[in-house]
């Protein structure tokens, strides 16, 4: 058998908890208890603004773009001096009359 329990709180937080608990369409004893599992399975701090958790994760997201944009820079950069030098070998191939075209 559940044991009931009692807390105060202040109308206003009261009156925003049934309508939180009333639009996932529970009852406000139930929406405490996932509230309370939510909380501690997700490490959040309510006391804590949830934007400070969003920058430092965009932040770090930014820094991924940014390390993999460079990566791709590089990785084609890479490629066009390749095709470069390619391109720079063939014409001297054809200038010295070693390879002929049509």
């Amino acid at each position: 058998m559940k044991n009931n329990h009692s807390i105060r709180m202040e109308d206003e937080s009261f009156d925003k908890l049934k309508t939180l608990a009333k639009a996932q369409g529970i009852g406000i004893g139930a929406y405490c208890e996932f509230m309370v599992d939510y909380i501690a399975k997700n490490g959040i701090n309510p006391k804590e603004s949830i934007n400070a958790l969003i920058q430092t994760n965009n932040k770090r997201l930014n820094q991924v773009i940014q390390w993999q944009t460079a990566t791709e820079n590089n990785a084609l950069h890479k490629l066009s001096k390749s095709n470069e030098e390619i391109k720079d070998i063939l014409l001297r191939v054809i200038e010295l009359g070693l390879l002929k075209t049509s």
